[in-house]
């Protein structure tokens, strides 16, 4: 992964937001540039690196005022994300509509893990959902590809159930959240049948966004840091390292019976020559 990468970074919920993919795609996208400014601007206030947020502010063509700390943030956002904007205000309504839903969700179903992913991806899934025609990840993709994302977090390696992965992909954390909140969302969207997921994480995996290893018919294990041989690895030895102890345990129990066996033996000294 490139130094140069750029990620957009936002709660899974965000994935229930909006009454379609376009504005979900796109309001999305606002939600992001100003958390990542305010966060930006947080860490520049606390280097004491002022000259470097007024100079960034100066550079901006857009119209702000310098003095508002969603505008401050706005322009830090876009320079850290690498996003362009043509209007301020549009921005600022993407992110506290974001936000409201955000509190939302979080007021009926609690935080939701966060979702960190390439903006390229995000752009293309945009794009194509304005212009299927368009080259690069759909929603679905994109959708999906969050949902493992999210579920995995920092760890390296999880196993993940289907149900998980179909509840992520609409934005909840749980199945019992998305049967909850499904009748309510705005944009009627159904669950992935297990064909659609199936063929979807197939896709995916192709294009090495993360591997996948099924140690029996039932149990799927993933990892986005692990090359595919190394988590064959832990895979294993986390599948067998049961079964070898109880084993060891076994052979050990044999061992200690036959001592026990000879130990009671009665003694038997051999007879003094006549």
């Amino acid at each position: 992964m490139s130094r140069k990468d750029k990620f957009f970074q936002f709660p899974l919920s965000c994935l229930a937001y909006g009454n379609n993919v376009l504005e979900r795609g796109n309001d999305l996208i606002g939600w992001c540039v100003v958390d990542a400014g305010l966060k930006g601007l947080e860490r520049l206030e606390a280097d004491g690196q002022d000259n470097m947020i007024d100079a960034i502010i100066d550079n901006c063509r857009l119209e702000l005022d310098a003095d508002n700390l969603q505008h401050r943030a706005l322009v830090i956002g876009l320079e850290t994300l690498g996003v362009t904007a043509r209007s301020v205000s549009v921005i600022i309504e993407q992110h506290e509509r974001v936000s409201a839903f955000i509190q939302q969700m979080e007021s009926l179903h609690g935080t939701s893990p966060f979702v960190r992913i390439k903006t390229g991806f995000v752009w293309q899934a945009v794009n194509k959902a304005r212009e299927p025609s368009s080259n690069g990840m759909s929603w679905r993709e994109l959708s999906v590809l969050c949902a493992v994302y999210a579920i995995l977090g920092n760890k390296g390696y999880m196993r993940i159930c289907r149900d998980r992965i179909i509840a992520a992909s609409l934005g909840y954390k749980s199945a019992k959240v998305m049967c909850s909140h499904m009748p309510y969302r705005k944009d009627k969207a159904e669950p992935l049948t297990v064909n659609q997921l199936r063929a979807t994480l197939d896709l995916l995996e192709a294009e090495g966004l993360f591997c996948r290893i099924h140690s029996s018919p039932r149990k799927t294990y993933f990892s986005n840091r692990m090359e595919r041989d190394k988590l064959e690895e832990v895979v294993l030895k986390k599948e067998t390292s049961r079964a070898i102890r109880l084993n060891q345990n076994r052979a050990n129990d044999r061992k200690l019976q036959a001592k026990i066996r000879q130990m009671k033996q009665p003694h038997n000294p051999s007879l003094p020559p006549p």
